[in-house]
């Protein structure tokens, strides 16, 4: 085996790579193959804001998805097109966008599919604390945490009529992890859901 790793790209979101197994403290370590999660770079390119580069999964091909605009949505071969709805959420999160109606387009770049355009209704609108950057962990915590702890913040408080038994929960978790495809072929990947 090599010791330089080698990532084999298996399907979208999931490679598989050469490892060293340790099977116990006093055993010789083991030659074989595990599956380890995808990541790759996006750019999200926001005319007359600034570019963010971040790390992402993609668990569906960017090359079925041609763009979208305020006035015919979603244009694409899928019906999952994660790369936009990855970038307007993280436009969201920084504080640059506060809804989706203040996009005017998106589109992969036709050249660089690792890079989404992205126009706004009104650019100069926009006061975020920082632009042209590379983000290097999804942490949470430097980014537009003011953003969601203000809707946060304007949400109603639940009344005490809402009560969930395990039942509901436990049809939740069944629903979510059918819907898990890299967590279940990596056991590395995190996910999180809405319900009512």
């Amino acid at each position: 085996m090599s010791h330089e790793p080698r990532l084999i790209p298996l399907e979208h979101g999931v490679c598989e790579v050469d490892v060293w197994f340790l099977p116990g403290a006093n055993e010789r370590a083991v030659a074989q193959k595990t599956r380890v999660v995808e990541e790759a770079m996006i750019s999200i390119d926001v005319a007359d804001v600034g570019w963010y580069t971040l790390m992402w999964t993609p668990t569906a091909s960017t090359a079925e998805v041609l763009g979208f605009s305020a006035h015919t949505g979603v244009m694409a071969a899928t019906d999952d097109p994660e790369v936009f709805a990855l970038a307007a959420g993280f436009l969201f999160t920084e504080g640059v966008i506060e809804r989706l109606a203040d996009i005017q387009k998106m589109e992969v770049c036709a050249t660089d599919a690792s890079i989404v355009r992205v126009a706004l209704v009104d650019p100069q609108a926009v006061q975020t604390r920082r632009k042209n950057v590379v983000m290097g962990s999804s942490c949470g915590v430097c980014g537009g945490r003011d953003a969601v702890e203000n809707i946060a913040a304007s949400l109603r408080p639940v009344g005490e009529t809402l009560t969930l038994n395990a039942r509901h929960f436990s049809e939740v978790t069944e629903g979510m992890r059918k819907l898990q495809s890299v967590f279940e072929r990596t056991g590395g990947a995190h996910c999180a859901a809405v319900f009512d």
